[in-house]
């Protein structure tokens, strides 16, 4: 197994999972373009000086993969955003939601199984905000930027034809980042007796190991499930956002 060296998230005050899937190179040793997407989570605690960070980067658009709930709870300071676009695409499962009296699904890979088989519009949405400014770059987040946002991650680095293994060592570094939020969470769970249910804050490889597997045998790969949501040339013209031709 190779090592994979990681994309390093940015240096913002109060977010800690900001990262630059540009940061790859595919199995032809292309490198992927920097600057066009940001995986993150969420952005409600940063600072002016972490949006003019954001800004001077490029960002042109967010995508909050959020739920409604979750927005009213920790909205995003839109005024500091300024002429940044934002769009509120939820990608739901039983997790935000759940009062603690519904069975949670067994697994993270569970979840993200049930989020392509059972959001494939949802997702199409997204992507297709992408494509409605192909310059700039585009910041598409969660709460902790690992579970939906690492299923869109996922497609778009799969799209580019980065190798499973680099896609995996993306998803994963994600609860090492999370690391300062994470700690209080764990304890708090274990404490209020629901500590079976920490696997909620981890990332770990073979949740996006299984993920990729799913994708493969019912999908026949991610191309082919993103031409399942999208047109041939929607998916293309992704791809060009990705990778330089």
């Amino acid at each position: 197994m190779k090592t994979v060296e990681t994309a390093k998230p940015l240096a913002l005050k109060n977010a800690y999972n900001v990262r630059d899937i540009g940061y790859y190179c595919n199995r032809e040793g292309k490198k992927l373009k920097e600057g066009n997407f940001l995986r993150a989570d969420s952005l409600s605690r940063l600072t002016p000086e972490d949006w003019q960070k954001l800004k001077k980067y490029g960002v042109v658009s967010i995508v909050d993969l959020r739920s409604p709930e979750e927005c009213t709870r920790e909205p995003f300071d839109l005024q500091a955003a300024g002429e940044i676009f934002y769009d509120a695409i939820p990608l739901s499962y039983n997790i935000q939601s759940n009062d603690g009296n519904q069975a949670f699904l067994e697994s993270l890979h569970a979840l993200y199984v049930q989020l392509l088989d059972n959001s494939s519009r949802q997702i199409a949405v997204v992507l297709r905000n992408f494509l409605k400014n192909k310059e700039g770059c585009h910041l598409f987040n969660c709460t902790a930027g690992k579970d939906r946002t690492g299923v869109i991650a996922m497609l778009l680095l799969g799209l580019a034809d980065v190798d499973e293994e680099t896609i995996v060592a993306d998803y994963s570094t994600s609860a090492e980042n999370m690391k300062p939020v994470f700690a209080g969470q764990i304890q708090a769970m274990k404490e209020a007796g629901y500590g079976a249910m920490s696997f909620l804050l981890r990332s770990e490889p073979e949740d996006m190991r299984l993920t990729l597997e799913h994708v493969n045998c019912r999908y026949g790969g991610i191309r082919n499930y993103l031409t399942g949501i999208l047109s041939e040339e929607e998916v293309d013209q992704l791809r060009r956002m990705l990778v330089a031709s």
